[in-house]
């Protein structure tokens, strides 16, 4: 349809405001033309915005784009209004408009903050609705990622396209997956050009940075690249298409399989790096190459995007309906309770994986609750977004192999069948599982600053002394403390050169490293003051590990043979600079300090268990396993009721032992109303 022809021009209302009620029986939305900049260039820009229905076909792109602060903004001129919009919207029609050149071209475009009524509650209900729709039959889509461009961006377009062209070549047989790479030496090359990030080599510099645009943080842009026939990634003065850039991503996904080995051109300075899970922060480009082999249902979608954000915390789950066959239609009138309830409600009818996957990111222990007074079994997915991105998340939603805590009561007890969890008055979630536990101590909460003391004085009281499962209570302490090095993938853990000898030692140092971070006793800016405290810091670890019983090299090697099967001396141990920097530069160290520092607490129960949960863990909270469930929970009885705490690690707990408490008379199945 063109709107510029006067015969076809009376399908559309003539616009005296700026928004004029849409019919939606006609499926109309607005659309965006511009008219002229009067003046100079640099004069507000006049743009044209009119009805138009979609039953009549329309050309138009669909701007993808992320919001800015609301707070910041820049007027242009709209059917002659000044209308303030988003500095970031403001520079993307200045973008599509020196893209279109000419005034009252026959190009149209579609923004949903200028064509949406967001005022008119109504409206935008419908609209979102139709957003599948209009994202769908757009001939283009333009995601613009900002003005923050540097030379950096170049480097990334040249490795997307590279790696695009060489995805779509037939690769010889029995080839290493990376085996084009030769053909090009400077994405192997350590140091050609200097740069400040963790990989010395600016191809793969600029592409992680290029993953970390705001752009790619929002939950709206899954739908709105998903949905698009031609979708064209667009910077200041650069652009790429979509389709190049998720081969690049689907590429970038091997890297992390278990069955991909480093190719031996690739340094190591460089795989290390790039192999590691999560380097590329692609979650949203791996859901689209998902979406376009099989159909993704809501809760796949959900917990695909969980640490994706929205203005609107019910976007977080409106911004995916569009993807959902039979979803149910967006609601603004709804509550945030109301909507993030009837998400959980949908989770729980799925079966015991959503469950495990919920109870994994909700809890009174995630301290997010009083927001919107959701009951404490209901993630808060607005909260866990901001917080991930804040590094203050500590949800432990399991894989799908890691942990079995419930396996064995589902399977080994079907004389003692229950009815499956269910949600009762939209608050109450009905469960069956029995208690295991309860703590007695939290005292070893995460305070670096005593943490280092209080796990070399546990190892003291225990001497002599086995944990529950048969485990030195020195490697049980550690293994808890890492959550069985949950933050090394699977990979490495095949490796059999993988260093968890520098693991066990590192996570002590990284105890005592985080203990002088929080209590400000840092070295000076001299080197001798440094080497100093590094002395200082190598004698109190080398002396932690005395009082533990390890105090000479007899004691190290059988520390060694009793935590990684290693009968040999660590050459490093003997030389405390050689030892700190392998510790330090070891490939997993980086994780396990981060991980660490979330906020969790480490607790102790009346049987001797020792678990890490989220940090409002308290003594008497009860440690349960759940038939419906895959990892332990805690919960803290409140009258006749339950409130979920959080989910939790306890050594000894997470591969279905928990029969055994119930066979033997130590614990019993029983009901658990969850509020």
């Amino acid at each position: 349809m063109d709107l510029n022809d006067p015969g076809q021009m009376s399908s559309l209302a003539t616009t005296t405001g700026l928004y004029e009620p849409l019919d939606q029986s006609r499926l109309q939305i607005r659309l965006l033309q511009w008219v002229s900049s009067p003046g100079n260039d640099n004069a507000i820009a006049h743009w044209r915005l009119f009805p138009v229905s979609l039953e009549e076909q329309p050309d138009y792109i669909a701007l993808s784009y992320v919001w800015g602060d609301a707070s910041i903004t820049q007027n242009i001129t709209v059917n002659s209004e000044e209308v303030p919009v988003t500095t970031n919207l403001a520079s993307a029609l200045e973008r599509v408009r020196k893209l279109v050149k000419v005034p009252n071209s026959s190009l149209f475009f579609w923004a949903d903050a200028l064509c949406i009524n967001q005022k008119d509650t109504l409206e935008r209900n419908s609209q979102v609705q139709m957003m599948g729709s209009i994202y769908s039959k757009a001939m283009m889509v333009f995601s613009w990622l900002g003005l923050d461009e540097d030379s950096l961006t170049l480097y990334a377009i040249i490795l997307f396209m590279i790696a695009a062209k060489e995805r779509r070549s037939p690769q010889p047989a029995g080839a290493h997956p990376m085996q084009w790479m030769l053909k090009y030496p400077d994405l192997c090359a350590v140091g050609l050009h200097e740069t400040d990030w963790d990989v010395n080599n600016v191809f793969w510099t600029a592409a992680r940075k290029f993953f970390q645009n705001p752009y790619w943080k929002r939950v709206w842009i899954l739908q709105e690249i998903v949905l698009g026939r031609e979708v064209w990634l667009m910077g200041k003065t650069s652009s790429i298409l979509l389709d190049d850039v998720l081969r690049f991503a689907d590429m970038a996904s091997i890297f992390e399989l278990s069955s991909v080995s480093r190719p031996e051109f690739m340094p190591v300075d460089i795989w290390s790096v790039i192999s590691q899970k999560g380097y590329f922060i692609i979650t949203p480009l791996l859901l689209v190459i998902q979406s376009r082999r099989r159909t993704l249902d809501q809760n796949m979608l959900l917990l695909g995007t969980f640490a994706l954000l929205a203005s609107d915390p019910r976007d977080k789950i409106f911004g995916l309906q569009a993807l959902v066959q039979d979803a149910t239609p967006p609601n603004y009138t709804m509550s945030v309770k109301q909507v993030y309830c009837e998400a959980a409600i949908k989770m729980v009818s799925q079966g015991p994986e959503l469950l495990s996957r919920m109870l994994g990111l909700s809890g009174l222990g995630q301290d997010s609750l009083d927001d919107y007074q959701l009951p404490s079994w209901v993630p808060n997915w607005d909260f866990i977004s901001k917080a991930i991105r804040e590094s203050r998340f500590h949800g432990v939603a399991p894989s799908n192999s890691e942990t079995r805590a419930s396996t064995s009561i589902n399977n080994g007890l079907s004389e003692n069948l229950h009815p499956p969890t269910r949600v009762f008055d939209f608050v109450v979630l009905r469960t069956y599982g029995c208690i295991c536990g309860v703590v007695v101590s939290d005292r070893l909460r995460h305070n670096f600053h005593n943490l280092f003391n209080n796990c070399i004085e546990y190892v003291q009281q225990n001497s002599g002394l086995l944990y529950p499962n048969g485990d030195h209570p020195l490697k049980a302490l550690l293994r808890v403390l890492t959550m069985d090095w949950k933050h090394i993938g699977e990979k490495e853990r095949k490796q059999n050169d993988f260093d968890f000898e520098a693991l066990y030692i590192g996570t002590l140092y990284c105890i005592l490293l985080l203990d002088r971070v929080e209590s400000n006793s840092l070295p000076g800016n001299s080197l001798q003051e440094e080497q100093s405290w590094r002395d200082n810091l190598d004698q109190e670890l080398r002396s932690g590990l005395e009082q533990c019983g390890i105090s000479t090299e007899k004691h190290f090697i059988a520390f060694l043979k009793l935590m990684v099967s290693r009968t040999t001396p660590d050459e490093a141990w003997e030389s405390s600079e050689a030892r700190l920097a392998r510790i330090q530069g070891h490939l997993g160290g980086t994780r396990l300090a981060t991980e660490m520092r979330g906020p969790s607490c480490l607790f102790q129960t009346s049987e001797g268990y020792l678990g890490m949960a989220p940090p409002k863990c308290q003594a008497g909270d009860l440690v349960c396993v759940l038939s419906d469930c895959s990892i332990p929970v805690l919960l803290r009885k409140v009258d006749s009721h339950y409130i979920h705490v959080g989910a939790c690690f306890v050594l000894g707990l997470m591969d279905g032992e928990a029969v055994q408490l119930v066979r033997s008379g130590k614990a019993k199945m029983e009901e658990f109303d969850i509020h």
